[in-house]
């Protein structure tokens, strides 16, 4: 074998070791992502069964409140304020699933270039 065949072999093995390296670099990185996401995602799901049961339990005081009156005349005073904290645990459901299908797109982007 000629001194130029083993240095070319040599050029390639340090090459391929390089591309090796790189590789695990990319793997550690990649276990690294999806651990974080699997635990945003996971986050996200605890949210949203939260603010979940609070629409459920609010539509319950709402329905016992409505059940309860049977026949009086409601007030417009304390109407208002169990709209608006519907209203807003709407809106933080809303949030929480669009947080979460970004995060399951995320996850599949990912999961599609590996």
């Amino acid at each position: 074998m000629s001194k130029q065949e083993k240095r070319r072999l040599e050029r390639l093995k340090k090459e391929l070791d390089n591309q090796q390296k790189k590789l695990d670099e990319d793997k550690k990185k990649f276990a690294t992502q999806k651990k974080e996401l699997r635990e945003s995602k996971q986050k996200l799901e605890r949210q949203k069964k939260q603010l979940d049961q609070k629409v459920r339990k609010f539509q319950l005081s709402q329905s016992n409140s409505s059940s309860t009156g049977a026949g009086s005349k409601k007030s417009k005073s304390g109407g208002g304020k169990n709209n608006a904290e519907l209203n807003k645990t709407k809106g933080e459901l809303k949030d929480t699933k669009d947080q979460l299908e970004k995060a399951k797109k995320k996850c599949k982007r990912i999961k599609k270039n590996c």
